[in-house]
């Protein structure tokens, strides 16, 4: 029965969307429906597999919903009702995924555990209206992967949790070439986070 589910890949995701969708409407109380119980089907890229995370995001009245197959990610701008404004199918399976004013941030690292070297790549979704502009950052000198390694702030300043030695937190600028790091030597970061003013 279990594999007959994960086969219907469309079904899971719908699975995963109504839930993340309650969990919104928890803190939204005006999102779908004035805050009532509701569920939406949304339609994904032709080929897109079965869904592996999702994350979703208030945005402009609106929500983000960021998708992943393990292969694939996909990224919906949808309106308060849940109609697809826009949607943006990348070549790529985010690790995390970060909302910085109109700029979604995802996250894809590599590493090779033989010469221990790793790269990490954001890929910067700017949002304007119907359309999507598409940047890749490399960060130098920084590698991390999975949720709550990395921040950005509302001067595009990046803050990375090193990984594997995650004694160290690196800040990177924009263009993610590094502007400093902040050591500790009382074991390993766990998570960052900013506060509401971008400090």
């Amino acid at each position: 029965m279990m594999g007959k589910f994960l086969e219907k890949g469309r079904k899971a995701l719908l699975l995963a969307v109504l839930l993340l969708v309650s969990a919104v409407l928890a803190f939204v109380p005006a999102a779908f429906a004035d805050g009532a119980d509701a569920s939406v089907e949304l339609e994904l890229p032709q080929g897109f597999g079965s869904a592996k995370a999702a994350e979703l995001f208030p945005y402009h009245g609106g929500f983000l919903l960021a998708v992943k197959d393990g292969k694939t990610s996909c990224v919906l701008y949808l309106e308060e009702d849940g109609a697809t404004i826009t949607q943006t199918h990348l070549d790529f399976s985010y690790d995390s995924a970060v909302l910085q004013g109109s700029d979604l941030y995802l996250s894809e690292s590599d590493f090779d555990y033989v010469t221990e070297q790793g790269h990490v790549f954001l890929h910067k979704l700017s949002l304007n209206g119907d359309t999507a502009r598409h940047e890749t950052i490399l960060l130098q000198k920084a590698y991390f992967s999975g949720q709550n390694t990395f921040c950005v702030d509302g001067a595009g300043r990046i803050y990375a949790l090193s990984m594997p030695t995650s004694n160290r937190l690196t800040i990177l600028d924009s263009d993610g070439s590094p502007l400093r790091e902040i050591r500790t030597e009382r074991g390993g970061y766990h998570a960052v986070f900013l506060s509401p003013d971008g400090f």
